[in-house]
Order: C-alpha cells, then sequence, then structure tokens
C-alpha cells in the first residue's frame, strides 16, 4: 500500500550521491518514482479499506538512500544522501504524494536489477548496510528505526506477494530495474513511463486510543464475609488511574518480512503494491509496573508509535496465561465509598481484611486435623492453630512469587512453641490449598490485545501490530474487578486469573490511507 511523497534529489558534485545534476562521465542513470506511505489498515467485514494521510511530520522526508542489487542479489551500490525537495499528489487513491528523481550511478560497473529506498535513513545505517552484502541480509536488517521526529519517519520499500490475495506466488521486497537503466541523465529526466516505481511504507505502527462518550464505569455489587461470618453487602467502584500501552518492542527490520507466512485471509494487496500481515524479529518485550501506569494518560485520550508485533498472537489467550503481545492496560483502584480497599477472594468468599481471611483459614487448618502438640511435665499437650499463629504469604513456584496469589502458613514462631503434631498432614494441606487472589490497598489492572483484522467475512482473531497500521481504539468502559495487582513497584506481566469473575474493559479498535481497520474489542 502506499500513500506517498512525492520528491527529487537535489544536486550534488558528487555524482555517486544521485541529483539532478547532468554528469558526461560513463556514468548509468535510473529514473526513479517514489510513492511513500499513507495509513494502512485492514478491511473489516463488508467495509472496503480506508486510508488516511500522514500528517506533515509523519510524510516529511529529508534525505533518501537507494540500495542497489545485482542479478545475484548482492549489493552492487549505495547512493546515500538524496535530498527531497518537491511533492506532487499521488495518482492512485492508495498513493498520497509521488515524486520522480534521477539517481546517478557511478560506483560500479554491474548494472542493477533492483533497488531498495530507505527515507529518513539513521545516520549510521549506511556503514550497516555495506557490511551486509546481499538483498537477504539487508532487508532482514534489525534496528531500532523508531525516530518520531519530523523528517525522521524510517520509510522502506513495502514488500508484497506477486500470487494471490493470501500468497502463494514469490515475495517482492525491492524493486524491479531490469530495462530502466539509461546512457544519459537527458534520457532519464525526460522519461515519464520507464521509471523504476518504489512504494514505501513507514516501518513503524500507530496507536490511537480514546474513550467513547458514553464511557462508564460500571460499579460491583458483593457481598464481604468478617471474622465472625457477618455478611455486609458492598458497592466497589474502580477509580481510573492511568491508562498506557504494554509489551512494546524496540526491534524492527528494515524491510517487512512475509516469509513463510501462511494465511487464510486476504493478507496481500498486490494490486496495491502491499500486505498486511508479516513476520516480526523475535525479541523480548517491555513492561511496566503499575506505579509506570497510573497517572499516565489520565484523559484516556492518546496515541504512541510502535514498532510492530506479532509474537504470540494467537487468541484467545487462555486464562492463566501471558503472551508477548501489545495491549492496551488500564490501571485502577478499587473503592467503596471513594476510599480505596483491600479486597481478598478465597473460593466463593470476599474479604475486606486479612484476618478475616486468616480466620477463615484457621477453620480449614482445624477441619483438615492440623494441631500443635507440646510435652510438658504433666503429659502432651495438643491445640489448635489460632487466628495470631497464621501469617499471608505470596505463592511461590520454585523461586518465583506470584504477582497477585495468596495462600496462609503458620508463623516460624508459632511452629518454636507449638511445634506440629504431625507434619505430614500439614505438608499435604500446604500442597492442596487452593491460593486465593488479594486486591492489595485495592489496586487492580484491566487490559486487552490490540487486534488485527482480516478481509472479507474471514475475521481473523489475531493480536497485531503490522508497519504502517493505525489502531484506532475506543475505549466503551470497564466492568469487574480487573486483575489484582499486591506490589505496585513489580513488573505486569498480564494475565488473565483462573477461576475468578470476568472482568471487561470494553473497547472498539479501528485499524486505520496510514491504512483503516473497524473492531470491537474488550479488555479483560
Amino acid at each position: 500500500m502506499a500513500a506517498g511523497l512525492a520528491f527529487t534529489a537535489c544536486s550534488s558534485d558528487e555524482p555517486a550521491n544521485g541529483g539532478n545534476n547532468v554528469e558526461t562521465g560513463d556514468f548509468n542513470y535510473v529514473a526513479v518514482r517514489l510513492c511513500t506511505p499513507g495509513s494502512m489498515g485492514s478491511r473489516y467485514e463488508d467495509k472496503e479499506p480506508e486510508y488516511v494521510n500522514g500528517s506533515e511530520a509523519e510524510s516529511k522526508v529529508t534525505n533518501a538512500m537507494f540500495i542497489f542489487f545485482g542479478a545475484n542479489g548482492n549489493i552492487s551500490e549505495i547512493v546515500p544522501n538524496v535530498t527531497i525537495n518537491e511533492w506532487k499528489p499521488g495518482t492512485a487513491n492508495t498513493i498520497d504524494k509521488e515524486a520522480k528523481t534521477v539517481v546517478t550511478l557511478k560506483g560500479s560497473s554491474i548494472k542493477p536489477e533492483s533497488v531498495i529506498a530507505v527515507l529518513n535513513p539513521p545516520a549510521d545505517l549506511e556503514t550497516t548496510i555495506r557490511s551486509k552484502g546481499n538483498l537477504d541480509a539487508v532487508r532482514k536488517t534489525v534496528g531500532a528505526y523508531t525516530s518520531t521526529e519530523s523528517g525522521k519517519f524510517v520509510m522502506t520499500n513495502s514488500a508484497y506477494n506477486d500470487g494471490t490475495a493470501t500468497g502463494g506466488g514469490k515475495n517482492i521486497y525491492a524493486a524491479k530495474i531490469t530495462g530502466a537503466i539509461f546512457d544519459s541523465y537527458e534520457a532519464a529526466q525526460a522519461t515519464t513511463t520507464n521509471t523504476v516505481d518504489i512504494y514505501v511504507e513507514r516501518v513503524l505502527a500507530k496507536v490511537q486510543v480514546k474513550k467513547n462518550t458514553t464511557f462508564a464505569v460500571k460499579s460491583n455489587n458483593i457481598t464481604t464475609t468478617d471474622s465472625e461470618n457477618n455478611k455486609t453487602d458492598v458497592t466497589i467502584v474502580p477509580e481510573i488511574k492511568g491508562y498506557q500501552i504494554i509489551n512494546t518492542t524496540s526491534a524492527i527490520s528494515l524491510v517487512k518480512n512475509i516469509d513463510n507466512v501462511s494465511q487464510g485471509w486476504d493478507w496481500n494487496d498486490k494490486a496495491n503494491f502491499r500486505s498486511y500481515w508479516a513476520t516480526v524479529p523475535s525479541s523480548e518485550v517491555s513492561h511496566l509496573t503499575w506505579n509506570n501506569i497510573s497517572g499516565e494518560n489520565t484523559t484516556g485520550a492518546f496515541s504512541q508509535y510502535l514498532c510492530p508485533n506479532n509474537m504470540d498472537s494467537s487468541l484467545p489467550l487462555q486464562a492463566g496465561m501471558t503472551s508477548k503481545a501489545t495491549k492496551i492496560i488500564v490501571a485502577a483502584e478499587l473503592q467503596i465509598d471513594g476510599k480505596a480497599t483491600n479486597l481478598i477472594r478465597y473460593l466463593d468468599k470476599y474479604f475486606k481484611e486479612d484476618n478475616d481471611y486468616l480466620t477463615r483459614m484457621a477453620y480449614e487448618l482445624k477441619t483438615a486435623g492440623i494441631q500443635w502438640q507440646t510435652t510438658e511435665s504433666d503429659g502432651k499437650h495438643t491445640g489448635d492453630y489460632a487466628v495470631e499463629d497464621l501469617e499471608v504469604v505470596r505463592v511461590k513456584t520454585d523461586d518465583n512469587v506470584h504477582p497477585y496469589r495468596i495462600t496462609v502458613k503458620i508463623k516460624d514462631t508459632a511452629l518454636k512453641t507449638k511445634p506440629l503434631k504431625d507434619e505430614t498432614v500439614y505438608s499435604d494441606f500446604i500442597a492442596s490449598v487452593k491460593p486465593a487472589i488479594e486486591w492489595k490497598n485495592g489496586l487492580t489492572y484491566y487490559f486487552a490485545e490490540i487486534k488485527h483484522i482480516g478481509f472479507n467475512h474471514q475475521r481473523s482473531e489475531l493480536a497485531a501490530l503490522i508497519r504502517n497500521h493505525i489502531y484506532d481504539v475506543t475505549l466503551d468502559g470497564i466492568t469487574g474487578l480487573g486483575t489484582p495487582v499486591f506490589d505496585p513497584t513489580e513488573d505486569i506481566d498480564p494475565e488473565r486469573p483462573t477461576d475468578e469473575p470476568e472482568s471487561y474493559v470494553s473497547a472498539r479498535i479501528a485499524l486505520l490511507k496510514w491504512r483503516v481497520v473497524g473492531q470491537n474489542l474488550t479488555l479483560e
């Protein structure tokens, strides 16, 4: 897909840098038409793809670099520092603007057969590219091409397959220039049809978040139980503290990688020289703490440019599992009458205080036959452990502490004065007791994966950010209690609790010349 910038190269004293100067040496000349991208999206049900042009900052091109390849795929020449001057309106509805320029080749006697253009290349990219050697290595070059300053958005050749809407043909990564090489500058400049057409796209994706005018946070009516087994009906209201995007990456391949892409939906758009799916470099994702989210984007309206990410794209995500998919996340505080409340859920009961939960667990220990026994001068004495003998601890798996699950244990100090009558019975209880979950001080979060949608009634439930797409997210509201947070300074790896009441943030997403996709999604 291309929305474009039109530009021409300015004159230069060095022919290898391209430009409009007329050369008289034994050089080759390539007429290039560059079409820069607008936004990209994916079709949603019966909707045709929608396109929005990039902003001035997103579309400005300060310079370009052309990488030429011979018939064997090896680099034949690199022409850097081609400056951009003029733009013209695009000739197709998917092209914003375009430009024609003449690139002068003098660095090699090998006439190239293909070319990759890099618009707004980072300062050190030329050195990196020269070490790569061939087209395959160049296009797979991974870097942090993440600048979002005006005139610094990196754009490179769009990748597509020359087969059907679901692929099956040859992947096109570089523009073919066979038969379009001229012996004179004048001939290259004069041509109107025999140009090398290069369609480019931004390497970043963009997420836009806003709240619906009907956005609402629903209250939750539950019943709490105290240590005396008294029941109280309470209303819990989540107070939103901040909005963020989590599980972001900083790794981007120079050209979109569609090697081995196999999808049943229409991911390929040969007619518009673009594709709507890719393979991204495997990398770790950045996590956030509750404190990182709280206080950020408090109005619920913000936008962010992100690296593509479709690692762990399969949906739905199973309960209790985490993934690397990029997500919208909302930090909140559970409140009763405007004040933060601690909340513990054990089986089907809610407790507001640790002591209430420990009272229930003391009963559980007693039921399991766990007693202490001491030997005194007057014989053996046994008894049940009291609430004051117990403490709340976080569940551990090996050395990993669970982010919000808790359980109970007998205090070490109590075991010294009240040793276990039967250690095996206690060990079996600890191994089998169902953990509780605790919203410590009411801290919680809600999240949902950002989804990428397919075409023509083939709705594709895939969590993904694809380059040069805008993901336009409208939040409709929040229900439920969310996922608990025990420690607000610990990194969150969003997961859906198992066997817990469902909680949701309702959101409507439109993937947007940048390209637009509409969808409804729910943040859980």
